[in-house]
C-alpha cells in the first residue's frame, strides 16, 4: 500500500509538469478578468488565515520545544514534503512575487499554501479529544447554515449579498463605491463567490452532516 501511495506521489510533479503554462500566455486574459471579475472574500480570507497562521506555527514551534508535540508520522511527512515542493517552486520560480503571493483575485501563493500546512499540523495537536470533534462539528455546522441560507435564497432568485444592508455589513466605503455585485451568472454560489466552490463545499461536508 505504502508502495503505491509514493508512486502516486512521485507521478504527481510529473503530471503538473506536463500542465505548465507561460504566465504571459494567460496574464492578458486575468487582466481582462479583473476588470469586471472580483473575489472580495478571497482577500480577506487570505488575510484572517495566515493571522491564524502565524500564531499557530508559534505554539507548534513552543510545544516542539517542550517536547509536548506528537504527530502521526507518514502523514507529517507528507506535509513537511509539501511544504518543501511549495518553497523549492517558489524560489526557483521566474515569477517569484506571483508565486509568493498569488495571483490578484485568488491570493493562493506560497505564503497561504504554506498556512495549509501549519493549520494542518495544528489539526492534529488540537483534534485528539472528543470535546474537540464536538466543537469543530459546532463550528461548520454555522458555517453550514449561514452558506445554505444564502444559497437557498440565490435559488429562490434573490440576492441578499447585494442588499444595501448586506454590503454596508462586509464591504469597507472604498469598495462600496465600485458598486460590486455578487452574482454567478444566476448560479448559486452563496459566499462562495463560485458555483464550482460551492459544489467542493457541499461534496467535503456532506459527510459530517449525514453523520448529525
Amino acid at each position: 500500500m505504502r508502495g503505491c501511495v509514493l508512486l502516486a506521489v512521485g507521478m504527481i510533479p510529473w503530471i503538473m509538469h506536463s500542465q505548465v503554462v507561460s504566465f504571459d500566455e494567460v496574464k492578458p486574459f486575468f487582466m481582462s478578468e479583473w476588470s469586471t471579475n472580483i473575489d472580495y472574500y478571497m482577500w480577506w480570507k487570505s488575510v484572517v488565515f495566515l493571522a491564524l497562521a502565524v500564531p499557530s506555527a508559534v505554539l507548534i514551534l513552543v510545544l516542539i520545544g517542550l517536547h509536548r508535540a506528537r504527530f502521526l508520522k507518514l502523514p507529517g511527512f507528507f506535509a513537511l514534503s509539501y511544504l518543501a515542493l511549495i518553497w523549492v517552486s517558489t524560489l526557483a520560480s521566474p515569477y517569484f512575487q506571483t508565486n509568493l503571493w498569488g495571483f490578484p483575485n485568488q491570493y493562493q501563493g506560497a505564503l497561504v499554501q504554506s498556512g495549509y500546512v501549519i493549520l494542518f499540523f495544528a489539526a492534529m495537536l488540537a483534534f485528539h479529544k472528543p470535546r474537540a470533534f464536538w466543537q469543530l462539528q459546532v463550528a461548520l455546522g454555522v458555517s453550514i447554515v449561514v452558506v445554505s441560507a444564502i444559497g437557498l435564497c440565490q435559488y429562490a432568485g434573490l440576492r441578499p449579498l447585494d442588499s444595501d444592508w448586506m454590503q454596508a455589513l462586509i464591504l469597507g466605503d472604498d469598495v462600496r463605491e465600485a458598486h460590486i455585485t455578487f452574482n454567478d451568472g444566476g448560479r448559486v454560489a452563496s459566499t462562495l463567490y463560485n458555483a464550482n466552490y460551492v459544489g467542493s463545499f457541499v461534496a467535503l461536508l456532506l459527510p459530517l452532516v449525514t453523520s448529525f
